[in-house]
């Protein structure tokens, strides 16, 4: 069977999974995560997931998931240090097993909740810009590069969009 990814932060996105994942774009169904909390990131506008009892995660299944996609999601996930592990998840035909990228455990948590609407409105277009640029490498950049390279590619993603914004402005 071909792997199946529990998501529940930014690659909820279908324009930025196609931009990590490339390929056709992949099956996804609603599931929930029991135990689970989402939380920002110190810092910055990503997500990240811990052990929290009583809370509960909504957020996707990504199915049909091939081997080239897979190398690309964990690239994105991998570089940063997030792992895959087994979750059971809710599903509308019950309880589902699949595996989920876990944060590791020293990164610092935010004030507040993670809202993926404001995530969305605010930073997926950048988020897009800079996916697309980090797999248009070749070869393949490593989790090494990634991390190296991440800074500069998002500022050149932010640069682009505030450039449109420009262009096109709105009142």
């Amino acid at each position: 069977a071909l792997m199946q990814i529990f998501v529940y932060g930014t690659l909820q996105s279908a324009a930025l999974r196609l931009a990590v994942a490339g390929g056709a774009p992949l099956a996804v169904s609603a599931a929930r995560l029991d135990g689970y909390g989402v939380l920002p990131v110190a810092g910055n506008v990503v997500p990240l997931i811990r052990a929290k009892a009583g809370s509960v995660t909504d957020g996707a299944v990504l199915t049909g998931i091939t081997e080239a996609q897979l190398a690309r999601l964990d690239a994105y996930e991998g570089a940063f240090g997030y792992a895959l592990i087994d979750v059971d998840v809710q599903t509308s035909d019950g309880l589902r097993s699949v595996k989920m990228y876990l944060p590791p455990d020293d990164i610092e948590v935010g004030a507040g909740d993670w809202s993926f609407s404001n995530w969305t409105a605010g930073h997926e277009e950048p988020a897009v810009l800079a996916a697309t640029e980090l797999f248009a490498y070749v070869p393949a950049l490593s989790h090494a590069e990634i991390r190296t390279r991440w800074h500069m590619v998002e500022k050149r993603a932010w640069a682009k969009v505030r450039a449109k914004a420009q262009i096109d402005p709105t009142t």
